[in-house]
């Protein structure tokens, strides 16, 4: 492929050259951080960059694709999950829990089950069991049963 400047491609563009085989979502998340890299020094846009977690997760999504997996139904309900947990703001930084990266991980673990990894930003947070009652209401609203692991 002619180099081309991943940073500026729309989400519609960079899927489907990922689909078509030309970029993979790594060299697309490392384009990325490059660039905020470069950037952000000068302008601080960033409070934490999840570099590490973004990578990993674009790379699981790289295997994934290579091996012809798509989404399931199930990936619907996290989805939606996760639209959800993003209406939960921590009340005094006032971003939600999904971009400031409290929540590491949703995991199925049956067809109407969920367990979700949340990590606050420090272990003494005065206010986890709000965090984790709202994310409990977030699933019970969309018909899910949910155990929130809290490390």
């Amino acid at each position: 492929m002619a180099k081309t400047d991943l940073t500026n491609l729309t989400i519609k563009e960079a899927l489907e050259l990922m689909e078509k085989g030309k970029i993979s979502a790594t060299e697309l998340v490392e384009e990325t951080f490059k660039q905020i890299e470069g950037i952000d020094p000068k302008i601080k846009a960033f409070l934490h960059l999840f570099k590490e977690e973004a990578l990993l997760q674009a790379k699981e999504s790289d295997e994934k694709r290579k091996k012809g997996e798509k989404k399931k139904n199930g990936d619907k309900k996290i989805e939606n999950l996760r639209k959800e947990l993003r209406k939960i703001i921590d009340p005094e930084v006032g971003i939600n829990i999904i971009d400031m990266g409290l929540v590491k991980d949703i995991r199925k673990t049956g067809s109407d089950k969920v367990e979700i990894v949340f990590s606050p930003t420090i272990p003494t947070c005065p206010i986890i069991s709000f965090f984790v009652n709202e994310i409990r209401k977030k699933a019970e609203k969309l018909g899910l049963d949910c155990e929130v692991k809290v490390e």
